[in-house]
């Protein structure tokens, strides 16, 4: 079998597709990641139509075989014939009437990508930045691309606007709540067999980004009603999913705190949200962040 480094293997895709439509139709793309990882894919692009989706190539595999390399071609090409039927009936209609209902929210370190947000529109959320992407598949999958600052401007639509339709889309989904009783032992909580903590996770049904859900009260109301409880520890440390547990199960913000941090250690650089805490408060359905936690015992 051939192995492949990653420029081969993304040299050899190139090459493929090259092959199979014109060189000026197969455009590479270079685009800051998120938390400073930089990400590089491919998008077929066809006449006016310059917002094909973007598959982007793994760079975190150290080798790559021909099965990699006919599987991302075969991506990329099941992907735009995907976004095609959506446009079908008119395939250059980039419309913000026709493309609003599919427009969701992203929630991102703000801090750790300034690099990003400078191509993107976003609103300031707590320490969050809330970008938006579009999901170009159905109702039932999902697939993710990113809404730069030339579309909002094409679309000429406000930041507001935007909001305002990721979040209404967002509601639309369901939410997973799942108990991780044995993520809770890993990071150090006590288990034993008569009670377990209470710790659950958060996210949409699609996994995809999951985090956003820290934008609608509407998600956590329900856990609240389900542990008989009126405020919820929230930690956000990935940006798929978040996790929560009753607040006066451990009011000690610190031991919650270190929770969060060896709940990182976990967590890969490209999908670190925060590691800051924050609590939910049922009555009023507001997300405050603790401001001082001390760490050092």
């Amino acid at each position: 079998m051939t192995v492949y480094t990653y420029e081969e293997y993304k040299n050899k895709v190139l090459n493929l597709l090259y092959q199979e439509y014109e060189p000026d139709i197969v455009k590479k793309i270079n685009v800051p990641g998120s938390n400073g990882k930089n990400a590089e894919g491919v998008c077929l692009c066809f006449g006016t139509n310059s917002a094909s989706p973007i598959i982007y190539f793994d760079s975190d595999k150290v080798s790559h075989s021909d099965e990699d390399v006919q599987t991302f071609v075969g991506k990329v090409r099941d992907e735009y014939c995907e976004f095609m039927k959506f446009l079908k009936e008119e395939p250059d209609d980039m419309s913000w009437k026709k493309m609003k209902r599919r427009i969701f929210p992203r929630v991102l370190n703000y801090d750790r990508n300034k690099e990003i947000l400078e191509n993107v529109p976003y609103m300031k959320y707590m320490d969050f930045a809330v970008c938006f992407f579009y999901n170009t598949k159905s109702e039932s999958e999902h697939g993710a691309m990113t809404i730069g600052n030339e579309m909002q401007e094409i679309w000429n639509v406000t930041l507001e606007e935007l909001f305002e339709a990721s979040v209404e889309n967002l509601k639309k989904l369901d939410c997973s709540m799942k108990n991780l009783d044995e993520v809770a032992a890993m990071c150090g909580l006590d288990v034993n067999e008569d009670k377990s903590v209470p710790l659950y996770t958060l996210s949409v049904y699609t996994g995809i980004f999951g985090a956003a859900v820290i934008l609608n009260a509407g998600f956590l109301h329900p856990l609240c009603e389900l542990l008989q409880c009126t405020k919820l520890w929230i930690i956000a440390s990935s940006s798929h999913e978040l996790l929560a547990l009753p607040y006066d199960y451990a009011t000690d913000a610190k031991r919650i705190y270190q929770m969060t941090m060896e709940i990182d250690k976990l967590i890969g650089s490209e999908d670190f949200l925060s590691d800051k805490l924050y609590v939910y408060n049922d009555e009023n359905q507001q997300i405050e962040i603790v401001k001082e936690v001390d760490s050092n015992g």
